[in-house]
């Protein structure tokens, strides 16, 4: 049996049965009303299926870079996972008036778990993973000009690391988070300029995690669930980030701790899909187990949480992004672990 396969089962077997599940304020949450609850509808298919890939959104289109693909010749039921080799240099455009995705010009490293956000015309990327499971992570930073198709390589920070959460807020670039390796993140924090192409420390995060949402509401950022170990080592915290006064607060916590899922602000919520994992199957190859198919919202006006349209079957491995109308969900996997890849993009609107 290969070993990447061992170290799958290794790693899942290794894992704490015990959600982390402390918080520190009750947990306000409510069912909106079934007209705002919103609704779930398919598009047009990726060119092929990605995981633990980055969205964002730029001039109304949606993109997604890199992630984990396996081999054509690797299939779920199959001990043989080629070299190992988990990252993709993948760069897909998605134009929502069309429903239409290309090809754009790929990553100069094949990378998952990247950190991503738009600015000024152009698209950031930030770490990320080379091989399977959260090996080689990286310290890469990059920007994408989609009017000239070509990527530009930048300072790099301070820190390899994957599954960086990023977020911009005054001209300047948050990277949040992150792991080197397996199984302990980091509180890691750094701010990149995109105006010195330099970079500078900031507070650390309160709790070291990873595999957690982002969000900027009001010139604030919101970072919410993750985990701190393994797929099932999910925490509900939520806390908010002030660059004006380089201080952390918290805000009401998330009801179903999870990681691995995506998070979008869209139509004044802070929308939490999806993520990892719900009912683990220690012994699967490559990982395996139930994914989340919640769809939970903050409302910032309340300081509470709303239950929304679930997923129309559990997926995680996912980011979203927003063209204003709309949140899309690309890809992911369908089941906890890196199989089961999917090709579908799932969008979801509020009324």
């Amino acid at each position: 049996m290969s070993k990447y396969i061992d170290h799958w089962r290794s790693l899942a077997i290794g894992l704490s049965v015990a959600l982390v599940s402390a918080v520190a304020a009750p947990v306000t949450i409510s069912t909106a009303s079934a007209q705002d609850q919103g609704s779930w509808t398919a598009v047009s298919t990726m060119p092929s299926g990605t995981g633990d890939s980055a969205v964002a959104a730029l001039d109304g289109k949606i993109y997604v870079f890199g992630g984990s693909t396996f081999r054509p010749h690797i299939l779920p039921d199959s001990s043989d996972m080629g070299s190992g080799t988990w990252g993709s240099t993948v760069n897909y455009e998605y134009e929502p008036k069309t429903d239409t995705w290309r090809e754009r010009a790929p990553l100069p490293i094949g990378l998952s778990h990247i950190g991503a956000v738009a600015f000024n015309g152009k698209l950031y990327t930030f770490g990320g993973f080379t091989n399977l499971v959260h090996k080689n992570a990286q310290n890469i930073a990059l920007a994408y000009d989609p009017a000239t198709d070509k990527w530009q390589e930048l300072a790099p920070m301070s820190t390899a690391l994957g599954s960086v959460s990023v977020a911009v807020v005054d001209g300047k670039i948050h990277a949040f988070g992150g792991r080197p390796h397996d199984p302990v993140p980091t509180n890691f924090h750094e701010v990149y300029d995109p105006a010195t192409n330099q970079w500078s420390k900031k507070a650390p995060m309160p709790k070291a995690r990873d595999h957690m949402g982002i969000a900027v509401i009001d010139g604030k950022i919101h970072i919410v669930g993750g985990r701190t170990g393994g797929q099932i080592d999910n925490i509900p915290d939520h806390d908010v980030y002030d660059p004006a006064t380089d201080q952390w607060t918290q805000a009401a916590p998330m009801p179903t701790p999870r990681s691995g899922g995506a998070a979008v602000y869209y139509h004044g919520l802070l929308l939490y899909i999806g993520g990892e994992c719900r009912r683990p199957e220690p012994h699967a190859k490559a990982g395996g187990g139930e994914a989340f198919d919640e769809n939970e919202a903050y409302d910032p006006k309340t300081d509470t949480w709303l239950t929304l349209a679930k997923l129309p079957s559990g997926r995680q491995a996912i980011g979203a992004a927003t063209d204003g109308s709309a949140a899309y969900v690309p890809g992911g996997t369908l089941r906890c672990g890196g199989l089961s890849l999917t090709d579908q993009m799932l969008v979801f609107r509020l009324k």
